[in-house]
């Protein structure tokens, strides 16, 4: 499995980051910049599923995600179905302000072909994860 991190400093407080970074619809809201994001459905224990699909250069990766975790300060999913991947969003405390950091795991089946493939696009997911932090600033510097 591959991995990619990214993290951002914001000017906020990490209440302000974790109210955001905890809320799906605001995470999503910022993946689905990328591509789309919309919410499906709720699994029998509450869990949200969403259908995310984000465009990666000329690749188009997505599916439907479950998410596991949403509150202290961290958002968690995992692809039940489609791009086999997980994703962890995380606000921690930063001085005055916070740092939100996102990690992307990925698989992509195959031996050397896959290993190779997988490379080239880690360098798409963590374009894309900057985007995503970027949007997250905004929506956490600048609430509405």
């Amino acid at each position: 499995m591959a991995a990619t991190t990214r993290s951002i400093t914001v000017r906020r407080p990490v209440r302000d980051a974790a109210r955001v970074v905890t809320d799906p619809a605001a995470v999503m809201a910022a993946v689905s910049t990328l591509g789309r994001a919309a919410r499906t459905d709720d699994a029998a224990d509450g869990a949200q599923q969403w259908s995310v699909f984000i465009v990666l250069g000329t690749m188009y990766m997505g599916g439907t995600v479950r998410i596991d975790h949403a509150s202290d300060g961290v958002l968690a999913w995992h692809a039940v179905s489609g791009f086999r991947h997980s994703a962890r969003f995380e606000a921690v405390p930063d001085g005055d302000g916070s740092t939100v950091s996102v990690t992307f795991d990925f698989l992509i089946g195959g031996a050397i072909t896959g290993r190779l493939t997988a490379r080239l696009v880690q360098g798409y997911v963590a374009r894309s994860a900057e985007a995503v932090l970027e949007q997250l600033r905004h929506s956490i510097e600048f609430p509405d």
